[in-house]
């Protein structure tokens, strides 16, 4: 089977001279693919690539074994919301999807499956200019998974929308993928809303891609293991032996970190032995992709 989504090589460097994105090459199998980076980074241009709306500077991108750029129109199968998306203010919900459908292969049922799914059916007889900024972006989003596409790109899916219904909008994208087999590329500034939903993730910095994988290998590539440790008995003098690497938390807190894990095991368990102390917690961390967004970027930055 061949991937979603293959990008060789890709570059867009604009008429001003800014370099958007700056030879970046991956291959996505399928899932759900977060994309994460400041603003600048390039994210939207790449999607853009992706969705035929600007040509490259060099380099391919093929989406189901096609290239994108030698399609047109457009390859079906996707459905985009861009992160600023502009509707005609005159028409209906129902008018536009209709019209949409034409185009999509679906119909009625399949209009009114999906105004259900994001909770806008109540307003689908309404102008796309009288909506509330968050009606407006569910109904963006009704409008990328119209017919259930093979692959939705979805640029800042949860601008706008308050803490419930962006919840919501990320149980839709979970169960679309588990259930109907759907792929999904998602970008957002919210990085704890792709910790949740996403297989894997991008990091993209000044039109570089940082890093790419599954979240754990992401993990395992940049972080020392990391433990909590909580003990009324043991002194600050007992932890700088068990790690040389430590934060003091609280008086009986801190978090302790190591290369090898099992030579920590052996040098925790040989303080515990001497001094005879009673540990209340001890449990490992895991870096929040929040941190790892923090700690990749600021590696970057050291080397530029």
């Amino acid at each position: 089977m061949k991937d979603i989504i293959e990008v060789s090589n890709l570059s867009k460097k604009y008429r001003n001279g800014v370099l958007a994105v700056d030879s970046i090459s991956f291959s996505f199998d399928g899932g759900i693919l977060g994309l994460v980076g400041p603003n600048g980074a390039g994210k939207s241009t790449l999607i853009k690539m992706m969705v035929g709306q600007i040509l490259p500077t060099k380099g391919t991108i093929t989406i189901f074994g096609k290239d994108v750029n030698m399609h047109k129109p457009p390859l079906t199968g996707i459905g985009i919301l861009h992160e600023k998306p502009s509707f005609p203010s005159y028409i209906t919900i129902r008018e536009y999807l209709e019209h949409i459908s034409k185009f999509t292969g679906t119909d009625e049922r399949d209009i009114r499956e999906v105004c259900n799914l994001v909770e806008i059916t109540p307003y689908i007889d309404r102008k796309l200019g009288q909506l509330s900024a968050g009606m407006l972006q569910k109904f963006g989003i009704a409008e990328a998974i119209l017919g259930y596409p093979k692959l939705a790109i979805l640029d800042e899916p949860t601008s706008n929308l308050d803490p419930l219904n962006r919840s919501k909008v990320l149980e839709i994208v979970t169960t679309l993928s588990k259930e109907l087999g759907m792929n999904f590329l998602i970008s957002t500034h919210i990085l704890s809303e792709l910790e949740r939903v996403c297989d894997k993730i991008m990091i993209f910095n000044q039109g570089k891609m940082l890093t790419y994988g599954k979240l754990e290998d992401i993990i395992i590539d940049h972080f020392s293991n990391r433990y909590k440790v909580t003990s009324h008995s043991l002194m600050e003098l007992d932890i700088a032996k068990i790690s040389k690497t430590y934060t003091r938390m609280s008086d009986d807190e801190y978090v302790i970190e190591y290369e090898d894990e099992e030579d920590m095991k052996k040098m925790t368990l040989k303080i515990l032995k001497e001094k005879d102390v009673m540990i209340e917690e001890f449990i490992k961390i895991r870096p929040s992709l929040e941190q790892i967004f923090e700690k990749i970027l600021n590696e970057y930055n050291k080397e530029q």
